[in-house]
């Protein structure tokens, strides 16, 4: 197996954040979602432990916890039509062309949201009988025998951590055989199953290692943010104080969305395209065969 060099991706990412148009559009679509997101949730963000949140979401009438729900859902729908056109806007990181969905018109874009919506909510659905699984024995323990919650909480942690990344994981692959690839969604979950699997290790490195670049990222970001708000309430400004650093963050995090996206396919890139030409995918729906993953051009 060919080593893969993150510092490589990383200068790839960086090309490709910066060589195209298309994709900072659905970039700042992404970018948009998340922060309004990230505002409908502020309440929630602040609590400390189970109990505290459970003590928020007890004080919410049923109309404020209606319009939160309803607004969280049509963000997250608005994520999917950002995250899934991105993805197919930045195929040429893959070395594909003119593929049929590349979101250029209202139907590709359509296309793309509704068959990502459905690989989405699989995964959402997946996530939540892990959390609903693993729950019960916490609701058992605090009718029966309160003082074993604080282990149960930890244990349930551990297992649920390993759980999510997993989900998250395979459905990342999975949405890029979804979107690059001839594959439906069984197809692209069993596919992305398999190279999972066959990369375990590489993947776990990979997560951390996106994970220490997004961490590097907020803090500068957060830096620059804060001298951008001394610097405002120093020099008077015609729009007010917030609206400066809002439309600096606005379009730092249009950036890095697109960014990370771009890092990601070159990571699936560098692994998924190690693929043996003489054999093909047979079926779209469960075109998989133990050996080899569906095609995506190796790396140049």
């Amino acid at each position: 197996m060919e080593k893969v060099y993150f510092r490589k991706l990383l200068s790839q990412a960086w090309v490709a954040s910066r060589v195209k148009k298309l994709p900072w559009i659905f970039a700042s679509v992404v970018a948009l979602a998340g922060l309004t997101g990230n505002h409908l949730n502020a309440d929630f963000g602040e609590a400390t432990s189970p109990e505290e949140l459970f003590h928020i979401i007890v004080q919410k009438s049923p109309q404020e916890a209606w319009y939160i729900f309803l607004g969280l859902f049509i963000f997250f729908v608005i994520s999917i039509v950002g995250k899934s056109n991105l993805i197919a806007s930045l195929s040429f990181i893959t070395y594909k062309n003119n593929l049929p969905n590349y979101p250029t018109t209202l139907r590709a874009i359509g296309s793309n949201f509704i068959r990502s919506f459905f690989l989405e909510c699989i995964a959402l659905l997946f996530l939540i009988a892990t959390i609903a699984i693993l729950s019960l024995p916490l609701l058992i323990a605090s009718e029966t025998n309160p003082g074993a919650l604080p282990s149960l909480i930890i244990f349930s942690s551990l297992t649920f951590i390993p759980i999510a990344l997993t989900i998250f994981l395979m459905k990342q692959f999975a949405l890029f055989y979804l979107l690059l690839s001839p594959l439906g969604i069984r197809g692209s979950i069993e596919t992305s199953g398999v190279l999972f699997s066959r990369f375990f290790s590489l993947n776990l490195l990979f997560i951390f290692f996106t994970f220490l670049v997004s961490v590097l990222f907020t803090f500068l970001v957060n830096l620059v943010i804060l001298g951008i708000t001394v610097l405002s309430k120093n020099i008077p400004l015609p729009f007010g104080e917030g609206v400066l650093p809002l439309i600096v963050s606005f379009v730092f995090f249009t950036w890095f969305a697109l960014f990370e996206q771009a890092l990601w396919l070159a990571f699936f890139q560098s692994i998924g395209g190690k693929y043996d030409q003489s054999k093909a995918v047979k079926e779209k729906e469960n075109g998989l065969d133990a050996e080899v993953l569906p095609e995506v051009p190796p790396a140049q």
